[in-house]
């Protein structure tokens, strides 16, 4: 089983209620892929920072949606 989670990018990084959320639930076991909407920032340095600052929880990577959503999102 995979979540899907949408989170702000904020001059390329995540905020910081994104830890709150991550750290105020379970979310061992389970793959995680991020979605976030951004006008400028793009989405690779927030995945390599949540990475590594929760490496025990499995974070295959992220996608910036710009318009609209397509069946692709998860690829």
């Amino acid at each position: 089983m995979f979540r899907l989670y949408r989170i702000p990018i904020w001059w390329y990084t995540a905020p910081h209620i994104v830890n709150s959320f991550i750290e105020a639930n379970d979310l061992g076991g389970k793959e995680i892929y991020l979605f976030a909407t951004s006008g400028s920032s793009d989405i690779g340095r927030a995945v390599s920072e949540l990475q590594a600052e929760y490496p025990d929880l499995d974070i295959k990577g992220g996608k910036l949606v710009n318009g609209p959503i397509t069946k692709d999102i998860v690829k």
